[in-house]
C-alpha cells in the first residue's frame, strides 16, 4: 500500500506540471488526454518508447491487454475473479498490474497500458472499463449475498452500536479493527511503559473472528490468533471465554455492513486485550 501510495502521489504531482496534461474522465473511463502524449512521445522517454513498441507488437499478433485498473485504483478488487472471466470472454487479455500517469526523471510509465486502452475504447467504447467493472462487482455480489465475507470488502463496513469506549488500530492499507481491554483475575504479564499501541503495554490478548449477521447480531465466535499464549493451555482456555463473554456481554449489536446497498453476513477481527486486575 506504501509503494502504491508513492505512485498515487507521482501521478498527481506529474500530471499537474507535465506539459502533456492528463485529464480524467468518470473514474473507469480510458484517459483520452493521455493519448495526445503517446501519439508522439518525447525521443529522450525511452521507457514510453519501449512500452509502445512492445504494445504494437502484442496488437499486431491479436493480443490486446486490459489493465486491472480503474482510474488510479489498483488492488486486490473483491471481483478480480468475475472480472478476469469478464475480460477474457472479449477475447481480451487480463493483466493484473500496471499505472498510469507516472512520470519520473523525464521517463513515462504506463504508456503499453494507454496504448492498449485506446484499442479497447475504439473497439468497445470509452466507458467500457467502467461497464466491465460495474458488471464484475454485480456478479460477485450475487454469488455472495447469502454467504459471509470479511468485512474489508463491505462498500459500509459494520459499525458497533451504540457508542462504546473501543480502541482503533490500524494493521495496514486504511484497514481498521476495534479492540478493548478488560481485567482478569489471570495474572498476565505488563509492560511499564508509556505507548500509543496497546500491545506494547499489554501483551496479552486475543483475535476473536466474530460473524456478524445481516440484522446486526454477533451469532459466532472463533479464535483468529493468541498472541503469548500458544504455549499455555490454561492462560488459552480461561482468557478466551473471557473475551467472547465480555463481546456477547457489551459489544453484541451493529449496524450490519453494506455491499450494494443490502446487508450481508460478515467475519470481524475484534481485539481483546488483557490486564492484570486493579488490587
Amino acid at each position: 500500500m506504501r509503494y502504491f501510495t508513492l505512485i498515487f502521489f507521482l501521478s498527481i504531482v506529474s500530471c499537474k506540471t507535465s506539459t502533456n496534461t492528463l485529464e480524467r474522465t468518470e473514474l473507469g473511463s480510458v484517459y483520452l488526454e493521455m493519448i495526445n502524449y503517446i501519439e508522439n512521445p518525447k525521443p529522450t522517454d525511452t521507457v514510453c518508447l519501449s512500452d509502445l513498441a512492445r504494445a504494437k507488437r502484442d496488437a499486431e499478433e491479436g493480443k490486446i491487454a486490459m489493465n486491472d485498473l480503474l482510474g488510479l485504483d489498483q488492488g486486490n478488487r473483491r471481483y478480480s475473479r468475475q472480472l478476469k472471466n469478464l475480460i477474457e470472454e472479449q477475447g481480451l487479455i487480463f493483466r493484473p498490474e500496471g499505472e498510469y500517469c507516472v512520470v519520473y526523471g523525464g521517463q513515462t510509465q504506463g504508456c503499453y497500458s494507454l496504448y492498449m486502452d485506446r484499442l479497447i475504447a475504439e473497439q468497445f467504447g470509452a466507458d467500457f472499463k467502467k461497464r466491465i467493472h460495474e458488471r464484475a462487482d454485480s456478479l460477485y455480489f450475487e454469488e455472495v449475498r447469502n454467504d459471509t465475507i470479511w468485512h474489508w470488502y463491505c462498500d459500509e463496513e459494520p459499525e458497533l452500536l451504540p457508542d462504546h469506549s473501543v480502541i482503533e488500530r490500524e494493521i495496514g492499507g486504511g484497514i481498521m479493527f476495534l479492540g478493548i481491554i478488560i481485567e482478569t483475575d489471570v495474572q498476565v504479564p505488563e509492560n511499564k511503559i508509556e505507548s500509543m499501541f496497546p500491545s506494547d503495554k499489554y501483551p496479552t490478548f486475543v483475535d476473536v473472528d466474530i460473524t456478524i449477521d445481516k440484522n446486526g447480531d454477533v451469532t459466532k465466535f472463533e479464535i483468529d490468533s493468541l498472541r503469548r499464549l500458544e504455549s499455555d493451555k490454561v492462560l488459552y482456555d480461561k482468557l478466551f471465554p473471557l473475551a467472547v463473554g465480555e463481546i456477547k456481554k457489551n459489544y453484541s449489536r451493529w449496524k450490519p455492513g453494506i455491499i450494494r446497498g443490502e446487508p450481508v453476513n460478515t467475519t470481524y477481527e475484534f481485539r481483546v486485550y488483557f490486564k492484570n486486575k486493579a488490587i
